[in-house]
């Protein structure tokens, strides 16, 4: 299997059909109701990453078919859906600042990004196709918080589904990163701390495909996909990729409007 990793193109911007052309979700439920699952007030917005082709890095086979498998899902599930294949650094910035703007007016947001990465203390980096193998260009690296700061805005909930390497990432400079705490998140990594991730041996990998197996069967709230989808991985790779996974919601969250 092929390793997610660090070793030492452009941006696409396709939108998918708009989701006006999909049936309405279900009727909204407020976001104060605790106990009651939460699906979007008229709309949700999705942002899907992959990022396959880089300048210097080592290529990855998996990760813009990954992108497209799960901007097809959201799409199909009635999220307004952007996808984004092999951004640049600057690219990668004003694709989120965008994402930022649909997503202002929506009570449920995602983003998935697929690509090489890596983490800095606490905080998972990915990288854009114009990172260079020098380690002083980490500088380049998007981090989580700035992803997480993408969707801390308006939406209540907000689900960050990384799915690149969460090994260890030796730096020659000191570079501080600033955590924001916020409610209403999911992060959901694609491997254990400390660990990489594979692209896999078919033409999506073991967490793209394991995650769209879990939403396509309806998991529930998104704490039961996540654990579908770790199982299904650990199974897929002989236990040696564990997805994980953390959380401060403040509602049961549900991806698929059939759970709610």
């Amino acid at each position: 299997m092929n390793r997610r990793e660090f070793i030492g193109s452009g941006l696409v911007g396709v939108s998918l059909p708009t989701s006006s052309s999909i049936a309405a979700p279900a009727s909204p439920r407020k976001s104060s109701e605790a106990n009651a699952l939460v699906w979007p007030k008229g709309k949700a917005a999705a942002l899907c990453i992959g990022v396959s082709s880089y300048t210097e890095l080592k290529s990855l086979r998996t990760p813009q078919s990954d992108a497209h498998l799960l901007a097809q899902l959201f799409f199909d599930l009635g999220y307004e859906t952007r996808v984004l294949m092999n951004p640049k650094h600057e690219d990668f910035l004003l694709g989120l600042a965008k994402f930022r703007l649909l997503a202002r007016q929506t009570d449920l947001a995602v983003i998935y990004v697929a690509g090489h990465g890596g983490f800095i203390g606490d905080d998972v980096m990915v990288f854009p196709s114009d990172m260079s193998s020098d380690l002083e260009s980490v500088r380049k690296a998007i981090p989580e918080s700035a992803m997480v700061k993408t969707l801390s805005d308006e939406p209540r909930n907000k689900i960050l589904l990384l799915d690149c390497c969460n090994t260890h990432i030796p730096v020659l400079m000191s570079r501080r990163i600033k955590r924001a705490s916020v409610g209403g998140l999911f992060s959901f990594y694609a491997a254990q701390p400390g660990s990489p991730a594979y692209d896999g041996s078919k033409r999506v990998g073991p967490f793209a495909s394991a995650l769209n197996e879990a939403m396509l069967g309806n998991a529930g709230e998104i704490e039961d996909i996540a654990r579908t989808t770790r199982r299904r991985v650990v199974q897929l790779t002989d236990g040696v990729q564990i997805p994980w996974s953390k959380s401060s919601l403040l509602n049961r969250v549900t991806l698929s409007r059939e759970a709610a």
